[in-house]
């Protein structure tokens, strides 16, 4: 069954490029073969750091068309998971495109299945539109939160009966974006300004040319570090991630004898 992945939601600054990023990155490292769509045309931040991958498309006119030649396109290419980044604003014209077009029921008729992701954050009107997107997918797609605490600690969302519906009802897995420091996507921007182009985080984080001698060995560290951190995390929840074929097993023993544990250290006063 192909995964389609979604960030639908209203609100932006929650860091939904950033991780779709790392999503690819992840799939890119296990090399599952993915192809994606940027319906973000003012910043095509997703577009210009995979331009070979992914497909610039615009809603500002003609949604309904644009949604429709997308999905065409979404079951007949040949990869098994599929990226859809969206723009801020614009989960209202999707939600009304998928209805009308019957968009939920096109990808199960064609084997197909969406993945839709959830930021939830403190701000009542970003969360009035999380609920509206549950009750919109409900029972027609699988949901993942995303928690991204540097930049929202969603209190509202962890005391609010929805995260226990996301988590308990429908199924829902959550993962944690771990911080990146200020300096880094600094040095990340300077670097593309540079270069004349975006760069996507794989290749950032095993160093690039011109990253200034302070910076050169550390940041590249940090981003590595949290791929790895994500890493673990798409891993753990392959399974509706990714297709069946694609799942990431855990590994067998192979009859290989366990490491003796570490010498425990006392350092008791």
């Amino acid at each position: 069954m192909k995964k389609i992945h979604i960030n639908p939601q209203s609100k932006g600054s929650l860091g939904k490029s950033f991780e779709t990023e790392c999503r690819v990155s992840w799939l890119d490292r296990l090399g599952i073969p993915w192809y994606g769509f940027d319906l973000d045309d003012r910043h095509a931040t997703f577009h210009d750091r995979h331009p070979d991958k992914v497909r610039l498309m615009s809603l500002e006119e003609g949604a309904k068309d644009t949604i429709l030649q997308m999905m065409q396109a979404v079951i007949t290419r040949p990869e098994p998971v599929v990226i859809i980044d969206c723009r801020a604003q614009a989960d209202l014209l999707l939600r009304e495109s998928f209805d009308s077009l019957s968009i939920f029921d096109y990808a199960k008729h064609n084997d197909a299945e969406f993945v839709i992701s959830l930021f939830p954050s403190n701000d009542n009107e970003s969360l009035k539109n999380l609920g509206e997107i549950i009750r919109w997918a409900a029972n027609k797609a699988q949901f993942v939160v995303v928690r991204n605490p540097a930049v929202a600690k969603a209190l509202m969302f962890d005391e609010s009966p929805m995260r226990g519906t996301l988590l308990n009802k429908f199924g829902a897995v959550e993962l944690v974006m771990p911080h990146v420091t200020e300096f880094s996507l600094k040095v990340l921007e300077e670097t593309e300004r540079r270069y004349g182009r975006a760069i996507a985080f794989s290749e950032f984080a095993r160093g690039v040319e011109d990253m200034g001698a302070g910076a050169k060995m550390i940041v590249p560290m940090e981003f590595a570090w949290v791929l790895g951190n994500m890493d673990g995390q798409y891993t753990r929840y392959s399974s509706l991630l990714v297709p069946e074929e694609y799942q990431v097993k855990p590994r067998a023993s192979n009859g290989v004898k366990a490491q003796k544990p570490r010498e425990e250290i006392n350092v008791s006063l």
